[in-house]
């Protein structure tokens, strides 16, 4: 007899066997549209009872004394200054809060949003916005902290006019939220006017929005004709196949449907993406209808764990769990969304208990925070103040990457006093000091400029078991630390069968060779994936009249879905700026102006539209009119630098010279991260004849980026002026460290001087 443990059937059906015969009847044909709930629950009780009351139920509902959950006859909640007051009046809800114009305004509540660990409240706006208040309700228990309002942004000022003001497009449910807490949402956007149409087939995350369309599924079924219940759906959702333990201590995936079929149906909602299509069709491949994001600074950590609010997919596609075929129902229940099973019990169903449940493996007392999978595997970072979401990365605690990086690690949620060098001591003694190379080094090498950096992300992206969101961050840092494998990774990328890594490798398509740029690039277009065929068309853009005749018609399809992209998202000020340097690519600059000019109407505080329309007015030789659009941004924006080194180089072209250096140097002093800064400002000083203050800036500047080659030969030309021919050839060796085929370096070297 086997002793072959299965852990998991996933596969739903019934079949009709041979015998129905004569007997089966043919099922009607149905237009395809949306029932709602009500029409699953008499056939499916037990799914239906499920969902009821799930976070997807109730995503969002009309604001009634049923669904409000917080204290409306609580005290003025008070933050900055700002005062937020609430009212009930018979069965509506109401705040008083300062709006757009600063002024204190009563809004009713229209739509409740979440109901835990909080629950937001959505307020109309004219033009079909509605906007969702930054205070909200804290509805975990009290003796959890919770029963009490609280603002989403506590430690930062947010005036009006702020980015994050609760009044601003990034608090804009049409936009941002409304998409994943509805069913079948058509945002409706009128460019022209600014304002919404918004509607929606059902208010919550309902059986359709995951299932497709049920009006020919419920006619099947109604008609008494055989059929499988999971068929007659625009989407086939169906579970992981069999789990089981043969061939040692983790469970292998056998059998099944393809496993990204469910992460094509969960990852909408839960991945940071852009959507770059509207109305998508049910059941759409996740990178035909958004653009995933990819493993950025600011969202992830160097070493990829989450950073900012990501949600799950991100993190998870770069797992091994992921690699080897689970997906989200092996651990959560599809229609209540809870786990399967408590605690370590959930992991053990793939994972010997014997040997990875014990002391000999965790290290810690059993029934602690130490011996539980999730904490050190899973470990979490609060959003919204009390929202905490795990890590779905599954990784080793890794410690010792938190001295090298500065990333997080799981032990400092108990040991934090004991600090990471500690716990990765801890860890060496369990392991016997056994630390392989992880992903995160190379990215971190690379973004730190570390002369290995270009050789640690070749060697990354050589390595064809790293997950391809990895592989695809790899090939999009490469466009800002170009080496000389560059080229031949980008073109490997640009072959991959992962469109992901595809993606990421068009991010650095510039560094292709110009004669072979067009060649590389253009069978891209007809590539079977939306955001590749966009990204393909965006990068040919400059270059579409070399296409042939058969690509060219792929260019003007890629390239029109391209701008209907863009103008699906026209309320986000980010797309303007996109419309704007198509635009200005093609030469329609007024259109280009008038779509940057649109953005800062839109977003006063995003700084990108203020330099991009002062550069456009830079071709047309209106620098005056440049540097007063820089000043505005100055004004508002919250990330001056960038603006202030533009302003600097308006002036130089304008000869104002000492104005503009000391624009240049707020630019260095404020973005020391970005080496272009001290770079220009170090040129400046020198122009000026203050060489010493200039060399003091390349000095300062090298020692945050040692690798860049801008910096590094500025400074060799500097100590050649001086004399100082010693550390000019060390720095020359430096060049060669990096790249030891850099003939300026090896030429420089021989030199008699």
């Amino acid at each position: 007899m086997s002793h072959k443990l299965t852990i998991a059937v996933a596969l739903l059906g019934v079949t009709c066997f041979s015998s129905c015969g004569e007997d089966r009847k043919a099922a009607p044909r149905v237009p395809l549209a949306y029932v709602g709930a009500d029409s699953c629950a008499d056939c499916h009780p037990a799914e239906t009872e499920a969902w009821r009351g799930s976070h997807h139920d109730l995503a969002m509902q009309i604001a009634t004394p049923e669904t409000v959950l917080g204290d409306f006859a609580a005290e003025d909640f008070v933050k900055d200054e700002e005062r937020t007051s609430f009212a009930r009046r018979g069965d509506r809800f109401f705040v008083t809060t300062p709006g757009p114009d600063g002024e204190r305004t009563e809004y009713e509540v229209a739509y409740t949003f979440g109901y835990t660990p909080l629950q937001q409240y959505l307020v109309a706006f004219p033009g079909g916005r509605y906007q969702a208040l930054a205070v909200a309700w804290d509805s975990r228990p009290a003796e959890a902290g919770g029963q009490r309002w609280f603002h989403l942004h506590p430690d930062e000022e947010v005036p009006v006019g702020d980015a994050l003001h609760w009044t601003s497009p990034l608090a804009n449910w049409n936009q941002q939220c409304a998409d994943c807490h509805s069913t079948q949402l058509s945002k409706n956007y009128d460019r022209a006017s600014r304002s919404y149409a918004t509607t929606w087939e059902l208010i919550d995350v309902s059986c359709e929005a995951c299932h497709g369309r049920a009006s020919q599924h419920v006619a099947t079924a109604e008609s008494g004709a055989n059929f499988d219940p999971n068929f007659d759906f625009e989407r086939r959702v169906t579970g992981p196949g069999g789990w089981v333990m043969d061939a040692g201590p983790i469970a292998r995936r056998v059998g099944g449907p393809d496993p990204n079929v469910q992460l094509d149906t969960c990852a909408p909602c839960h991945s940071r993406r852009g959507e770059i299509v509207e109305n998508r069709a049910p059941g759409e491949v996740l990178t035909d209808a958004f653009r995933p994001a990819l493993l950025e600074r600011g969202l992830y950590h160097d070493d990829g764990q989450i950073d900012d609010e990501v949600y799950v997919w991100g993190s998870f596609m770069q797992s091994r769990m992921h690699a080897a075929g689970v997906v989200c129902s092996d651990c959560h229940d599809a229609h209540s969304l809870k786990l399967k099973l408590p605690g370590n019990d959930l992991c053990s169903r793939c994972h010997d208990r014997a040997q990875y449940d014990v002391p000999a493996h965790h290290h810690h007392e059993v029934g602690t925070p130490g011996a539980s999978c999730v904490e050190c595997h899973m470990p979490t970072k609060h959003y919204m103040v009390v929202d905490p979401r795990r890590d779905h990365s599954m990784r080793v605690p890794r410690p010792d990457l938190s001295v090298e990086l500065g990333a997080p690690n799981a032990c400092d949620a108990c040991h934090a006093d004991q600090g990471p060098a500690w716990a990765a001591a801890a860890v060496d003694e369990w392991t016997g000091g056994k630390r392989p190379p992880h992903s995160g080094q190379a990215i971190h090498a690379a973004r730190a400029s570390r002369p290995e950096g270009e050789r640690a992300l070749a060697s990354l992206l050589d390595d064809s078991l790293q997950p391809a969101l990895v592989r695809a961050t790899a090939l999009s840092e490469l466009v800002h630390r170009p080496g000389r494998r560059s080229p031949e990774l980008v073109e490997r990328g640009l072959l991959d069968p992962s469109e992901l890594v595809v993606y990421g490798a068009l991010q650095s398509a510039d560094l292709l060779p110009p004669e072979r740029f067009v060649g590389l690039v253009a069978p891209l277009l007809h590539h079977p994936r939306r955001i590749v065929r966009i990204e393909a068309a965006r990068a040919l853009l400059p270059r579409h009249e070399q296409l042939s005749a058969d690509d060219r018609a792929a260019f003007d399809a890629a390239h029109a879905e391209r701008i209907a992209s863009l103008e699906f998202n026209a309320d986000d000020p980010r797309a303007l700026v996109d419309i704007g340097l198509l635009r200005q690519i093609t030469g329609d600059f007024e259109a280009a102006e008038a779509a940057y000019r649109e953005s800062i109407e839109l977003g006063p505080w995003y700084a990108e539209a203020y330099a991009n329309l002062a550069d456009l007015l830079r071709v047309q030789d209106r620098d005056a009119e440049g540097a007063e659009v820089l000043r505005a941004g100055l004004a508002v924006t919250a990330d001056p630098g960038p603006l202030e080194h533009a302003l600097g180089l308006n002036l130089v072209r304008q000869e104002r010279l000492p104005e503009a250096v000391s624009h240049l140097r707020r630019a260095a002093e404020l973005r020391p991260d970005i080496s272009t800064f001290a770079h220009v400002y170090a040129v400046a000083l020198d122009s000026f004849g203050r060489r010493d203050a200039a060399a003091k800036v390349l000095d300062d500047a090298l020692l945050l980026h040692p690798s860049d080659r801008d910096l590094l030969y500025t400074r060799i030309s500097l100590h050649k002026l001086q004399g100082e021919r010693e550390e000019a050839n060390a720095l020359a060796e430096r060049l060669l460290e990096i790249d030891p085929l850099d003939e300026d370096a090896k030429r420089f070297l021989k030199e008699d001087w």
